[in-house]
């Protein structure tokens, strides 16, 4: 059963590997974003300037957007793959 799911794969093989590869990007820049915020509250306490706030405050920004880059890229690999996918097997399955 696996293999005939597997042989199915063919060509989207690719963005079939992508896919968990961008996700595991966007939930390591999701994951950082709180630990990122805790040293700004820290540096914020012990009295830092503005140019400390402004410096993380980009770094949030950016690690946002570029989480957001991966998810986007992660759900049109992901779709891509398995509309492919779903094809192959459509025609192994009944067009033999």
């Amino acid at each position: 059963m696996i293999k005939t799911l597997a042989r199915s794969i063919r060509e989207y093989k690719k963005t079939s590997i992508l896919t968990p590869i961008l996700v595991t990007g966007e939930v390591i820049l999701e994951c950082i974003i709180p630990f990122t915020i805790a040293n700004l509250v820290n540096q914020m306490q012990a009295g830092c300037g503005m140019d400390v706030i402004i410096k993380y405050g980009i770094q949030l920004v950016l690690m946002a957007l570029l989480s957001l880059v991966f998810g986007v890229a992660a759900g049109n690999t992901c779709a891509t793959a398995s509309t492919g996918f779903s094809r192959n097997l459509r025609k192994d399955m009944f067009y033999r």
